[in-house]
């Protein structure tokens, strides 16, 4: 039986034009011992299946799947608070660059606003976006 079981990996985030669909229909099976790599094109949805099997997915996410399994347990029907106990324990990934990755999830202003230092929002590109002003 696999370590970690998952069927059909739907992952879509609301958008204000509606529903995208970010990733679709992976699936993919872990033996226990075997150590694998999630490869792909940059923006091909690696950190977000990565995300979707940890639980940490956003508000504005919606992870579906046919079968989404951890040592027999069901991770789609855990709580929040089970879901990090058992992530917590027994399941961690690590991110190639962490500070240079965008969220699709996230407007990329936001995300610029979070991580450029204020001294350096200088120009007319923005002050047209008023980011002086909400920083």
């Amino acid at each position: 039986m696999p370590l970690l079981d998952i069927r059909n990996l739907t992952i879509e985030f609301k958008t204000s034009e509606g529903w995208v669909k970010a990733v679709d229909r992976v699936s993919m099976t872990l033996s226990e011992g075997e150590i694998r790599g999630l490869v792909g094109e940059s923006g091909s949805g690696k950190s977000l299946i990565a995300k979707a099997i940890c639980g940490v997915a956003k508000d504005n996410w919606r992870v579906t799947a046919d079968r989404m399994r951890f040592d027999d347990i069901d991770l789609l029907r855990l709580s929040s608070r089970e879901r990090r106990k058992l992530v917590g324990h027994n399941v961690s990934m690590i991110f190639q660059e962490p500070q240079s990755c965008l969220d699709p999830s996230e407007r990329v202003g936001r995300q610029l606003m979070q991580n450029i230092p204020a001294w350096t929002y200088k120009g007319r590109w923005w002050q047209r976006l008023g980011w002086r002003k909400r920083r």
